[in-house]
């Protein structure tokens, strides 16, 4: 299978990705941008490098897959990743259909190697740490765990929380990882630490109420991860049914009944959303349509009588 091919498929974080993404660092991106066009103009030699992947959609108004898709990887990328030969994983993963969850087991790889596309190192740092943890909760999925994966996913949030300013996030999501291990008084004792009405204030709310609620899932606290997701979802329903339709945070509850039949309504209601949207949307445009067309007579018969 082509990479080119399998970009298309290609999520990016959420998360964690665009889970990441405050104000100042768009804002630094849309001014690098620029830069990069200005130069263009201005040198015909400069190309811009291709990226090796994409960053996830800023909109929360994407579609969502008709039906659940669960890849089936093989037995022989499972067994790669297992051994931690991340350079093959990801020669591997080429070779693999090409599916959403293959294009986000991609990125995964490639940032728990350190290939983020941030360039600001913080950011970085717990990138890799979130790469590493979502790789471990994906393993788990297939029944398989594998603590180096653990290991290194706490490392670089103990690093994120010496250098960076995302403690808040950073001791959510190191609680969430020593519950998945089931560490119970390390993650009662780190979460402790969390200041979680300042997560629901923060600017990108929807991604730190997912990380509560992805603590209280490696918990299997159905009651409390739905309610946190609950609040998530609120603020961004396209990105957290993405996320949930495409990450393992939930695994460990997916098949409780009470959880599948909320994820189920929220997304018959997003879908009756996003169809609502597009008829408003071709209703305006027809109407607009439908006006300029009546002007456009009333000019040629105005001219006629000028005659």
């Amino acid at each position: 299978m082509q990479r080119r091919q399998l970009s298309k498929f290609l999520i990016i974080t959420i998360s964690l990705f665009g889970l990441l993404a405050s104000p100042a660092v768009l804002h630094a991106a849309t001014a690098k941008s620029s830069t990069t066009k200005h130069a263009k103009k201005s040198t015909k030699t400069t190309r811009r490098k291709k990226l090796p992947y994409v960053l996830a959609p800023k909109s929360d108004k994407q579609a969502l897959p008709e039906e659940p898709h669960s890849h089936n990887f093989s037995p022989e990328f499972i067994q790669i990743l297992v051994d931690g030969d991340l350079e093959q994983a990801s020669r591997s993963l080429q070779m693999e259909e090409a599916s959403d969850k293959v294009g986000y087991m991609i990125n995964e790889v490639m940032r728990a190697q350190g290939k983020s596309m941030s360039h600001d190192h913080k950011i970085a740092l717990l990138e890799r740490a979130m790469a590493n943890h979502n790789i471990y909760l994906f393993l788990q999925h297939q029944g398989r765990t594998v603590p180096r994966y653990a290991k290194e996913a706490e490392k670089y949030y103990k690093k994120t929380l010496r250098k960076s300013i995302y403690k808040n996030r950073a001791n959510t999501l190191l609680a969430a990882l020593y519950a998945a291990e089931g560490k119970e008084s390390q993650a009662e004792n780190t979460f402790n630490k969390v200041d979680v009405l300042t997560l629901i204030q923060d600017g990108n709310s929807y991604s730190g109420l997912e990380y509560v609620s992805l603590y209280y899932a490696s918990q299997k606290n159905v009651s409390m991860a739905l309610k946190y997701l609950y609040l998530a979802y609120t603020a961004n329903p396209g990105l957290v049914l993405q996320w949930i339709h495409i990450g393992d945070d939930f695994w460990m509850i997916e098949d409780d009944p009470n959880f599948q039949k909320v994820v189920a309504d929220w997304k018959i209601e997003h879908r009756k959303q996003l169809a609502q949207l597009k008829h408003d949307t071709e209703t305006h445009a027809a109407r607009k349509k439908a006006a300029l067309t009546k002007k456009k007579r009333s000019v040629r018969k105005s001219k006629k009588k000028t005659r």
